[in-house]
């Protein structure tokens, strides 16, 4: 490569970088111009965000609640025997039916040890509907299925299933003794090793294994296999009593309650304004050709949307970093903030990465819709509904996954859950900062702030397939539409073989004139046609070569296709039927 190539390079290559940097500066200049016009949506995307998350500060600083922190002192419960263990099992409810499988001589004695056991001290041995048997696990059940199908788990009968396992021999004792206990009771959530928020304090989860005669169950059979093994030798030199672990002292805090309320509902209000300085304004862009008209003047497709999520972050920038300011310093130094454990980086970029994912999420609602005002109205509706409704179901661990994972892909949701999070922090007194990201506040695998970032870009992707999808094969009244299964040409790139233009047997070869051979075709049409409502054709079965370096020029009468055809050829129109090859694409 010579001196004058390698400058012809370099020139190209600054020219499409004077280019690229003139488009940007286009677009900025356009939302400059947007926002100006519209000067007052955007004082009031400023002002209400900070207004309302002032509030909070101040709510924060100047104790409003009228309950100021206090310290509660460490946690130490007593101990309960194997007594009071079954005194105080079933007490909310009075019938407990227990049923049994398999049916063998072993299970038969076990079961009646269990009997004497649990009923020596039981205080009202009435509870104790009955023992059923069965021969196997599958009747246990269908039994239970029939018994209880009709009956809420408010109800005052509880129903408890024993089920031995590994019984082969009808009389000989097993070495290795296993079963499993059964409960009617559905909310026993054993997949959870901690609750998904846990309080400052200590929790009384583990509560129900006492009160609704787990423990006592358990114990029973444990003591009536011990017995019937040593072939009842005494056990009053044995004792076991069950104690819940100690808790040290802690800080409660009301606000915190308060904050993941407050919170939600505040951002819900704050950043609602969303669907109407974009999704509007996306929705009238497509709908009145705009968009179109960039892009036949060289913007490309992403720079369109690129410049939106600008003027988006023109406004929403500024106000997630004043609201981080509020939240993590207060608007007075003396008193604490609202936020005190969590890095303000951190709550920022959530911030960021929440009005993101909600411009995002604007930009596929708004590829469903061409009226601006229902696009809007929708956008609202839906913005709203996932605060009222969606907020109610975070914690549940009843909900379908499916579900959960549908729910997780609604920004608000997933705020939602970064507040809970939050709050889970600060009332346990842990720091968070980069290092600890992707830890739980409680450990384990409970939700962190990391993941709740991590679902703001999954949505993010999915809300960007689903615009492209969407506004591919349905773009509106302008732009060139794709059909359904477009994607499919990524994949596989058939090869298609085009026959060469031929007039009609019967057309008058003299009206025409062969082109040279040496010329290259740039733009092919085949067949091209348009109607319009139905029945209205501009444009029927066009064929036509344009070559490349010729000017070519459309002659005809007033309402014979001209400018559907150019508006075809730029993109501005999707036609009806036919095709148009440009260096053989």
């Amino acid at each position: 490569m010579n001196c004058d190539q390698l400058k012809e390079e370099k020139e190209h290559k600054l020219t499409r970088m004077m280019y690229f940097r003139r488009k940007w500066q286009v677009l900025m200049w356009k939302n400059l111009i947007v926002r100006k016009r519209h000067w007052f949506l955007t004082l009031f995307e400023l002002v209400i965000p900070v207004l309302l998350f002032w509030l909070v500060a101040w709510m924060r600083q100047n104790d409003v609640i009228g309950k100021k922190a206090n310290v509660v002192p460490e946690t130490i419960n007593k101990p309960y025997s194997e007594a009071t263990i079954i005194d105080y099992s079933f007490i909310h409810h009075d019938i407990v039916n227990i049923a049994y499988a398999p049916d063998t001589s072993f299970t038969r004695r076990i079961i009646e040890e269990f009997n004497k056991t649990v009923t020596s001290v039981l205080h009202n041995n009435s509870k104790l509907d009955s023992f059923d048997a069965f021969d196997s696990e599958l009747k246990l059940e269908q039994f239970f299925h029939v018994k209880f199908e009709n009956r809420s788990m408010y109800t005052n009968q509880i129903g408890y299933g024993i089920v031995f396992e590994d019984i082969k021999d009808d009389a000989k004792i097993p070495k290795d003794f296993k079963y499993k206990i059964r409960s009617t009771i559905p909310k026993w959530e054993t997949k959870n090793i901690f609750p998904q928020f846990l309080p400052a304090g200590p929790t009384d989860e583990g509560d129900n294994y006492l009160y609704q005669g787990f423990l006592a169950i358990q114990m029973g059979i444990d003591n009536a296999y011990i017995q019937v093994a040593s072939g009842g030798a005494s056990m009053n030199n044995f004792s076991l009593s069950v104690q819940k672990f100690p808790f040290p002292a802690y800080k409660v805090d009301i606000f915190n309650e308060l904050f993941k309320s407050l919170m939600p509902l505040f951002t819900s209000l704050s950043f609602i304004t969303i669907s109407i300085s974009v999704l509007k304004k996306v929705v009238e862009e497509k709908s009145s050709g705009v968009k179109e008209m960039m892009k036949m003047m060289g913007l490309e497709t992403w720079m369109v949307w690129a410049g939106w999520v600008l003027n988006g972050l023109m406004v929403y920038g500024i106000t997630c970093a004043i609201i981080t300011m509020l939240l993590c310093y207060g608007y007075d130094s003396d008193k604490g903030p609202v936020i005190a454990h969590v890095h303000f980086t951190i709550i920022f970029t959530l911030f960021i990465l929440f009005c993101l994912a909600a411009i995002f999420f604007c930009f596929a609602i708004s590829s469903f819709f061409m009226s601006p005002t229902i696009g809007m109205s929708v956008g609202m509706i839906v913005w709203v509904f996932s605060y009222t409704v969606l907020q109610a179901s975070i914690g549940d661990t009843t909900l379908p996954l499916a579900l959960n994972l549908l729910f997780s892909l609604v920004p608000m949701y997933n705020m939602c859950m970064g507040y809970n999070v939050i709050a889970a922090f600060e009332s346990r007194g842990v720091a968070v900062s980069w290092l600890n990201l992707f830890s739980g506040a409680m450990g384990g695998t409970s939700s962190s702030l990391g993941t709740v970032m991590l679902m703001f870009i999954v949505q993010m992707a999915v809300y960007m397939i689903i615009t492209w999808y969407v506004t591919s094969i349905h773009p509106g009244p302008y732009g060139r539409a794709e059909p359904w299964w477009f994607p499919y040409k990524f994949c596989v790139r058939p090869e298609e073989t085009r026959e060469p233009m031929l007039g009609s047997d019967d057309e008058d070869e003299e009206r025409y004139e062969s082109p040279p051979k040496d010329m290259k075709v740039g733009l092919k049409i085949q067949d091209l046609r348009k109607v319009f409502n139905g029945n209205m054709v501009a444009v029927d079965k066009v064929n036509l070569d344009i070559y490349e370096g010729q000017i070519t020029a459309l002659l005809g009468h007033n309402g014979a296709g001209k400018t559907t055809t150019m508006s075809i050829l730029t993109g501005m129109y999707s036609p009806t039927a036919g095709s148009v090859y440009a260096k053989d694409y």
